[in-house]
């Protein structure tokens, strides 16, 4: 967490060169292995959208991917193991 993290770094480099081959911009933000109490969850999921909603997960472009990810680090426990067995 804090400015300018090598996480975000990652997603604003890899981000903003797959945003230009994508026709919407339209990007899921899917959470892992994580408690996300900005959902009113206590639990730890291995699944969850990151913006809260689970009937849309994705917001707009890169740069909406990094607004989403700074807005809702703080309220997200990382726990593990991570299971990616409810996503597959």
């Amino acid at each position: 967490m804090g400015p300018n993290n090598q996480y975000e770094a990652a997603l604003c480099q890899v981000g903003f060169v797959v945003e230009p081959y994508d026709f919407d911009k339209m990007f899921p933000v899917i959470g892992f292995g994580g408690v996300p109490k900005h959902m009113g969850m206590k639990d730890v999921s291995h699944c969850f959208p990151v913006n809260g909603n689970p009937g849309n997960p994705e917001v707009q472009g890169i740069a909406g991917v990094v607004a989403t990810y700074k807005s809702t680090i703080a309220s997200i426990t990382l726990n593990g193991p991570t299971y990616f067995a409810p996503l597959l």
